[in-house]
């Protein structure tokens, strides 16, 4: 009985084990905990350029979903697009500037 089970639990174990090896993983992060685990001197400054290109993009999608709800709900909506280019980049001109 208990080597049935034991054997149960371990065939359990094989195939979720199995099933995490062909789980893909972001390559962002594998190449992150690549430097993470790096003896070389410049995969700090690697990793940290990376972790800088990461913030500014999270800041530029933010600043367009901040632009984008504006020009939703802005009268100039009802103008043209034209307005929407110059509140983005006078938006991301002023985050860039928060962000120094």
């Amino acid at each position: 009985m208990a080597v049935k089970r034991l054997c149960r639990i371990y065939n359990e174990t094989v195939l979720q084990i199995e099933r995490m090896m062909t789980t893909e993983l972001d390559p962002v992060f594998v190449k992150a905990l690549k430097l993470l685990q790096s003896r070389s001197k410049d995969s700090y400054f690697q990793l940290r350029q990376m972790y800088d290109e990461a913030v500014a993009q999270r800041r530029a999608e933010a600043a367009i979903k901040r632009v984008t709800r504006h020009f939703l709900h802005s009268p100039c909506a009802a103008q043209s697009a034209c307005c929407f280019f110059i509140d983005l980049k006078l938006l991301v001109t002023l985050e860039e500037k928060k962000g120094i």
